[in-house]
């Protein structure tokens, strides 16, 4: 083997490597087996946008106002507006955007997570995910 194929498999391993430890890490930061989430649409936006990736924490102690991922199916997040018991009243936190009557009734059960905020803000970063969303609309 030559010097820049052995290189380069070092320096491909090693990254693999680094981001199994770094996931890793973020699960069990955030106590949650999909710590990160990728906005796939627009519906949340300006609060959310396409692209955004997110951190997921576990969907414990969810209080008014948290925003939570929900999976219908597939994965949504949606904003708690009270809380009944182990069931949450939810609504998008843009009006008239998501597509869904709302407010109305989720299970507790159906929460994946809660979106991970500092100082009631999202933490996020913008954009990034745009990649993955380009990636997995490619024909096959």
């Amino acid at each position: 083997m030559n010097k820049d194929l052995k290189l380069f498999i070092k320096i491909l391993v090693s990254g693999i490597l680094l981001v199994f430890v770094i996931s890793n890490s973020f699960v069990i930061a955030l106590n949650n087996e999909k710590p990160f989430y990728i906005q796939e649409s627009d519906l949340l936006s300006p609060v959310i946008n396409r692209g955004d990736i997110l951190l997921v924490e576990s969907p414990i102690d969810i209080k008014k106002g948290d925003f939570i991922v929900v999976n219908m199916n597939v994965p949504v997040i949606l904003e708690v507006l009270d809380i009944r018991g182990k069931v949450y009243l939810v609504g998008s936190p843009v009006s008239g955007k998501s597509g869904f009557k709302s407010p109305f009734l989720i299970q507790s059960n159906k929460v994946v997570g809660k979106l991970y905020t500092i100082d009631n803000h999202i933490v996020k970063v913008p954009k990034i995910g745009r990649l993955k969303i380009f990636l997995s609309n490619l024909p096959v």
